[in-house]
């Protein structure tokens, strides 16, 4: 009994411990595909509800993902938006999932083309496409406003399979605690004097 659980355990030990590699390195490898550049941002007050730019605030700057879960500029937090450029470098040719969420309005745009046209009053709502690029750098463009109320604005960009590479290197991790709870529990599992197991 002892030595079954102990062999279970390893059993699992080792499995966990392949998939785990396997999936924090393909995630390495896709995340490594995409060269990436903060974004440039532009601050504007904005002149009504609908999205339209006035007067520039400012300027700043975010990494390439991020995640604003308060948006507020030089104390504007409501009346206020913003154009942001970036560029990402790819190291061959590529389909490339983006996305954006925002409270309120949010658009993408892509060597100069709309992808995404989020832009509306709305609770926070992400949006997604995904489009193949071809080797080389490619320019991004996000527009975005806050009109009144909660504020929120986001973007992510993969290659398809990261996510999937995520859940091995959990599924891995996973199965390794298992395994070692369970070669620890054979392990402890001392038999009896004179007695075999």
């Amino acid at each position: 009994m002892r030595k079954n659980i102990f062999l279970v355990g390893v059993i699992f030990l080792v499995l966990g411990v392949v998939l785990l590699g396997y999936g924090l390195y393909t995630r390495s490898q896709l995340e490594g595909a995409i060269g990436m550049h903060d974004w440039a941002i532009t601050w504007y007050e904005m002149n009504d509800q609908l999205g339209g730019y006035g007067d520039v605030l400012g300027t700043s700057t975010a990494p390439l993902r991020f995640d604003m879960t308060t948006v507020s500029f030089q104390g504007h937090s409501e009346h206020v938006g913003f154009m942001a450029t970036t560029t990402i470098d790819l190291a061959e040719d590529s389909t490339v999932w983006f996305q954006i969420g925002s409270d309120d309005g949010s658009q993408l745009y892509v060597d100069g083309k709309a992808l995404i046209n989020n832009w509306l009053l709305q609770a926070y709502t992400t949006r997604s496409a995904e489009v193949q690029l071809t080797r080389g750098t490619h320019t991004l463009e996000m527009w975005f406003y806050q009109w009144e109320g909660g504020a929120r604005v986001s973007f992510d960009c993969s290659l398809p399979g990261l996510q999937e590479a995520i859940n091995v290197a959990v599924g891995g991790g996973f199965l390794f605690a298992i395994g070692v709870l369970l070669a620890l529990i054979g392990f402890r599992l001392k038999p009896k004097v004179g007695k075999s197991t």
